[in-house]
């Protein structure tokens, strides 16, 4: 791991014991074993940190994310893949993101902050709409819509891990997740019983 890395994580770690604004570079430097001013040499400040550990955390998830898709044989394993991918970073992620929503930010730093989460939603966006379309080139499935059925999934996943890790309902994501995924591949038409409407 780069000396730089290091440093964010430690930061990251002491943050979410004492809270941002109550960390101090001093308890950084200290958590990491080296002088203060060594930070200097990576950080031009706090807030200079806190941008490089939320792109770090964000480029992290990606690269996990992307990895972990690859472990699929095809588009309804990937896109489970995915949702339940999602879904765990949302709860080990929680922590920091309830630190982050309760400190009062610097402004740019929270322009900086919501910007990444921007970043990381395209990113997801893009991903889902590459398993879609990867099927569809392969003959695998047929969609009509392509940025419906994202935005179907993405509503999905993204609800459930607001549910779950924000609002704390009690929610079986795991039979969620394989319910919006059943009714995505069989649909929701009723068979013809032959019978006069």
């Amino acid at each position: 791991m780069d000396r730089k890395k290091e440093i964010t994580l430690a930061a990251k770690k002491m943050m979410l014991k004492y809270g941002i604004r109550k960390t101090t570079l001093e308890d950084i430097a200290q958590e990491c074993g080296v002088k203060k001013t060594a930070l200097y040499y990576y950080f031009n400040s706090k807030n200079d940190l806190l941008k490089t550990m939320f792109s770090q955390t964000m480029n992290d998830l990606r690269q996990e994310l992307s990895e972990s898709i690859k472990t699929g044989h095809n588009t309804k394993e990937k896109l489970k893949i995915f949702m339940h991918k999602k879904l765990n970073i949302f709860r080990e992620n929680k922590p920091f993101m309830e630190l982050l929503n309760r400190e009062n930010l610097p402004s740019k730093v929270k322009e900086y902050f919501h910007k990444e989460q921007k970043v990381m939603m395209e990113f997801d966006q893009n991903l889902v709409k590459e398993i879609i379309e990867t099927g569809i080139e392969r003959s695998t499935i047929q969609v009509t819509s392509v940025d419906s059925l994202v935005l179907m999934i993405l509503g999905v996943t993204y609800g459930t891990g607001y549910s779950l890790h924000i609002e704390n309902k009690d929610i079986e994501a795991e039979k969620m997740f394989e319910d919006t995924i059943n009714i995505i591949f069989k649909g929701i038409s009723i068979k013809s019983t032959g019978e006069a409407k």
